[in-house]
């Protein structure tokens, strides 16, 4: 077996070479100042190289191709169908309305604005004459002459008026209203009244219907005559100033009722007489001045 010796220097400047540094030992062995340095840039050739063939140089890269849209996965294809097929349902349920195409209308061209705009044309009815100058012209109707009589008119007859009829009062004694209660007063005037008229029943109630003087021999008796007075009353604006006439109530249970609202101070009263003869107007003016006075006589 032969071995060879190695100096310790060589052993150290190998490793440091290997581990990438170099040592300052003395030469030996390789010598560490022969290897390339990594700094210094790579030497020229001595002789220029040959071109490279046309077939060795790198071809131009290409255009990456467009890239193609990737099928939908078979889940979305399932979604869309059923989609597709729920909204077809309510079509046909009428839940969903097809909705119309919208039919995109282009902006009306506009005239340029330093373009002159031509006057409007004239109406025709404009050109045409007023109405008033086609309508015709009212002709004045003929005038007849009156026939003239020759013979004079003969005079009217002067006729009479007829005489008015004598008035009850004429025949009754005259109305003496009393100084005392008012209970008092409305009794002398019923007395009175009886005679004045020949009704077999005098009553008197005021404009509510309460009774004032007498006993009705009938319940319905005041009931109408009220009823006919306030009928009068509405038909008349309700004046209480100018009372209606004699109002008649017939066909009642007690006879024909004669009823006469008279204005006092205190109201209206309602002198109401049963199966009297018809009333004039002065025996009307009678028994109104006489019920007057009854009321208002000692101003209570």
């Amino acid at each position: 077996m032969q071995v060879s010796w190695i100096e310790p220097d060589e052993v150290r400047a190998l490793a440091a070479l290997l581990h990438g540094t170099t040592s300052t030992g003395t030469g030996g062995g390789w010598d560490v100042q022969t290897l390339p340095d990594a700094s210094q840039g790579p030497q020229q050739p001595l002789l220029p190289q040959a071109p490279e063939p046309v077939g060795s140089q790198a071809a131009p890269a290409q255009a990456p191709a467009a890239a193609q849209p990737q099928a939908p996965s078979a889940d979305v294809v399932l979604i869309r169908e059923k989609l597709r097929v729920i909204r077809d349902r309510a079509k046909q349920a009428g839940l969903i309305q097809d909705e119309p195409p919208v039919v995109q209308t282009s902006p009306p061209a506009t005239a340029p604005l330093d373009a002159p705009m031509a006057p409007p044309a004239p109406s025709p009815l404009s050109q045409l004459p007023p109405l008033a100058s086609l309508r015709p012209e009212p002709t004045a109707p003929a005038v007849q002459a009156p026939d003239v009589d020759p013979s004079p008119a003969p005079p009217e007859p002067i006729v009479s008026a007829p005489a008015p009829a004598a008035s009850r009062s004429s025949g009754a004694p005259a109305f003496l209203p009393l100084e005392g209660p008012i209970t008092e007063r409305l009794e002398n005037f019923a007395r009175w009244a009886s005679r004045f008229s020949g009704a077999t029943e005098v009553l008197l109630a005021d404009d509510h219907g309460d009774m004032l003087w007498g006993v009705p021999s009938h319940s319905s008796l005041i009931v109408s005559a009220i009823l006919a007075v306030q009928q009068a009353l509405r038909a008349s604006a309700g004046s209480l100033q100018q009372p209606p006439n004699v109002l008649w109530v017939p066909d009642t249970e007690a006879g024909d009722v004669q009823v006469l609202p008279c204005s006092t101070r205190f109201g209206l009263v309602t002198i109401i007489l049963v199966s009297a003869p018809e009333l004039e107007g002065t025996s009307v003016a009678a028994l109104r001045e006489a019920l007057v006075l009854s009321v208002e006589a000692g101003g209570s």
